[in-house]
């Protein structure tokens, strides 16, 4: 996992101008972008919600089972679905119900033989092979992330001004999150559950943080919203428990303090990503924090948490169950992919 945890910054810097060129031969023009998948494919899609509207480009953030059974479609939208595998079944269903409501569809994928490829008008290749499906997905993530935000980009008919200089930020942020996330994984015992939390698109990247320690051997790991924590999920809390607060807009800053100094005085160890903004004695300090970049930089804390977290509590296998039957574990969720 720290093979591939570490390779984002090299394979966004290949792959981005790749995909950059491959847009520009779509016609994309849109009244509303609807970004859907499952997974981490839907969680990124959540987690983009900033970038889109710092380009001024209307969007939806949608699971595929929304956009397959409940999401009014408008003509003029494009739905955008993302599957690094392009098989997953809901988001196969999702792509026959937008174009039979004869609205476009682009296809985000690895796979460029794929069903999902042959279901959509449109493709995005990600041109790269995943190092490994058996461990918490972090390269996938970062460049799902990246093509999500090139179709941002494509919509608007204007680029991203830093999104060249990503490969260097996400370098430094590794760096940060290696430096300051061991003392607060220090004292995680079996025992401890894990919170992630924040507002906006960054609900975003605390549902793919909770999904990381889901796949890092079924750790136990929630992710909420910050204000609606408050209103019942902090009863959950228990004196061993850490939790992740995300932050990326110097508007939220006086909420997420609040929120800080409150989680500080109920859990063993608060730890804040963000800017500058807000102290705490856990903090992974992220200056890049802005919306064009904020997906990918706060994205960094949970992956190396997760790795610090799997290796020091004692082994267990990535993406097998604890206390369950994880043969018939694997099998249920097979089926539900349709694989």
């Amino acid at each position: 996992m720290e093979r591939e945890l570490r390779a984002q910054g090299e394979y966004v810097a290949s792959c981005l101008p790749v995909m950059r060129e491959s847009l520009l031969s779509l016609d994309l023009g849109a009244d509303r972008v609807v970004m859907a998948g499952c997974g981490d494919s839907y969680y990124s899609a959540v987690a983009a919600a900033g970038i889109f509207r710092t380009l001024g480009v209307p969007y939806a953030a949608a699971t595929s089972q929304e956009v397959e059974q409940f999401l009014p479609l408008q003509p003029r939208d494009v739905v955008v679905l993302a599957s690094v595998s392009g098989g997953t079944k809901r988001t196969l269903e999702a792509a026959e119900r937008a174009r039979g409501a004869g609205v476009a569809t682009l296809a985000i994928t690895c796979n460029p033989t794929s069903p999902l490829v042959r279901a959509c008008d449109e493709t995005l290749v990600m041109p790269y092979e995943p190092i490994s499906r058996a461990t918490p997905h972090t390269l996938d993530y970062t460049l799902t992330l990246l093509a999500q935000a090139l179709v941002a980009e494509r919509v608007a008919g204007r680029a991203l001004e830093d999104l060249d200089r990503l490969p260097d930020a996400l370098d430094a942020c590794i760096d940060e999150a290696f430096r300051a996330l061991p003392a607060a994984v220090d004292g995680h015992t079996t025992a401890s559950r894990t919170f992630f939390l924040g507002a906006g698109a960054d609900v975003g990247t605390a549902s793919y943080g909770a999904a990381k320690l889901h796949e890092a051997g079924g750790r136990t790991a929630f992710a909420g919203e910050s204000e609606n924590f408050w209103h019942g999920m902090n009863f959950m809390l228990q004196p061993t428990d850490l939790v992740m607060v995300f932050q990326n807009r110097i508007e939220s800053a006086r909420t997420e303090e609040l929120l800080v100094d409150g989680l500080a005085q109920l859990a063993r160890t608060v730890v804040y990503v963000g800017d500058d903004g807000v102290a705490s004695p856990h903090r992974v300090a992220l200056p890049h924090a802005r919306d064009e970049w904020a997906p990918f930089v706060m994205a960094i804390a949970p992956q190396v948490a997760c790795l610090l977290i799997a290796r020091h509590e004692p082994a267990r296998d990535a993406g097998t169950p604890s206390g369950s039957d994880s043969e018939r574990q694997h099998e249920v969720q097979s089926a539900w992919f349709g694989r």
